[in-house]
């Protein structure tokens, strides 16, 4: 995933794409999520 490059996508169209992602990953996601934006 490019984090940095967001846009907003229908949430249909992603499962659709991508299945379904893990806990861990998305703690990650969260992660540099918060770090790109809170600092």
């Amino acid at each position: 995933m490019v984090i940095d490059q967001i846009r907003t996508v229908d949430r249909k169209r992603i499962a659709k794409q991508l299945g379904r992602i893990s806990d861990k990953e998305i703690v990650k996601v969260k992660d540099v999520l918060k770090e790109t934006f809170v600092n």
